[in-house]
């Protein structure tokens, strides 16, 4: 049926949330299950690479870590400036940030250095490759890819 713009009562929006996947204990459970082991893979895998750094290359890494943050915030400010009409949680703000700089960049680092590892075994059967791009011609083909992810 039909109904027309403005004719629909509050518990017609009831109804439509009914579907949520979150609604049910065992979905959300699930849910929040692999949330977590994502998160703490994500952690492990940060924490390695954190580990195994030199203190120079920490030092720069932990600089660039904090200009980056500071430049987050634009585009934060300009977002939080046009929701201004149905403001989000800050909550949400936090999860989604935490969300790119830790969980994804987390995830994404073993498949980077897969990549890069069958890129450069591809350029060692390859020579005429490394003549052409010179010697650091695996960094130049797996570097456009792995920044993608």
């Amino acid at each position: 049926m039909l109904l027309a713009v403005g004719t629909l009562r509050h518990s017609d929006y009831d109804r439509l949330l009914l579907g949520s996947p979150l609604r049910r204990r065992g979905a959300c459970i699930a849910i929040g299950a692999v949330l977590l082991v994502m998160l703490g893979l994500a952690t492990l895998v940060h924490l390695g690479l954190l580990a195994s750094m030199r203190p120079d290359v920490a030092a720069v890494f932990y600089r660039a870590l904090f200009l980056s943050s500071l430049l987050a915030t634009v585009p934060l400010a300009i977002l939080w400036f046009l929701d201004r009409r149905e403001r989000e949680s800050p909550w949400l703000f936090a999860a989604a940030l935490f969300w790119g700089a830790c969980i994804a960049t987390g995830l994404s680092l073993p498949f980077n250095t897969a990549f890069s590892r069958i890129v450069d075994a591809w350029v060692a059967r390859n020579p005429v490759i490394e003549q052409v791009l010179g010697p650091d011609a695996a960094s130049l083909l797996a570097a456009p890819r792995s920044s993608r992810s």
